[in-house]
């Protein structure tokens, strides 16, 4: 029983990833494409190019499995650990190559080329506490690994205005942190309590027709020799009596 519980729990989490990860996927790469291609930057043109290509292919990896979960699900099949690990591996691997962006050009970006990074990465982790709420580990890790990287490399620049960033980009993983994690309790709670409440209604039928079958037993059948009543006897009587005559 505790192995079943455990398995519609985790089919129940990766239902809630996978089919809330198609639209982060747009969102992700058309964000990649306005830093890349929007900003008129002639440094490193082919490190911005060769990320955009790297978000690009890892999007279209996990948009692959997202669509051969779905498939797989439509079927009836349950997930499984690998599943879950492999939506790890794509949701950390993103969140790398952000953090990646944000230090790696961050000493050929002006403070408006800095802001619009730190909105764009504060918007993904901020919806990243709500789309990966299926999984705990994720919907904490994600955030920060988006966040803390790049906002330490502010407060530590020396230069006011960036440290100023640094802090509130700080600031905002922490809030992040504390209600990504009780987003993703309060969803693991609903998944656990939406079993038992499907198990408890399950159990209440069996114990319903347990206990009709009981009454039934008890108002036809004798309480010591186990045979008909004269009630019972009497009404099975006629009935085989009317299908003979007839």
């Amino acid at each position: 029983m505790r192995s079943c519980n455990h398995k519609v729990e985790l089919n129940d989490r990766l239902e809630l990833l996978y089919r809330s990860s198609y639209a982060g996927f747009l969102i992700m790469l058309a964000a990649a494409s306005g830093l890349v291609f929007w900003f008129d930057s002639t440094s490193h043109a082919y490190v911005r190019l060769g990320w955009w290509v790297a978000i690009l292919l890892l999007m279209l990896w996990r948009l692959f499995y997202s669509y051969t979960w779905c498939v797989k699900s439509k079927q009836g099949e349950l997930g499984t650990s690998s599943d879950l690990l492999r939506f790890r591996i794509g949701a950390l691997l993103t969140a790398s190559l952000w953090a990646f962006y944000c230090i790696y050009f961050y000493s050929d970006s002006d403070l408006y080329q800095l802001c619009i990074s730190m909105v764009i990465v504060a918007t993904l982790a901020g919806g990243a506490s709500t789309v990966l709420s299926g999984d705990l580990l994720l919907a904490t890790l994600y955030p920060q690994i988006l966040l803390v990287p790049y906002s330490l490399l502010l407060v530590l620049s020396g230069t006011s205005e960036h440290q100023l960033l640094g802090v509130l980009g700080l600031i905002f993983a922490g809030i992040i942190f504390f209600t990504a994690h009780k987003a993703a309790r309060f969803t693991l709670d609903s998944i656990r309590l939406r079993y038992q409440h499907t198990l408890l209604l399950k159990n209440m039928q069996s114990e319903v027709e347990s206990r009709t079958d009981k009454i039934i037993e008890l108002s036809q059948l004798d309480s010591l020799t186990k045979l008909l009543n004269r009630p019972a006897f009497i009404e099975a009587a006629s009935k085989q009596a009317n299908k003979t005559h007839s």
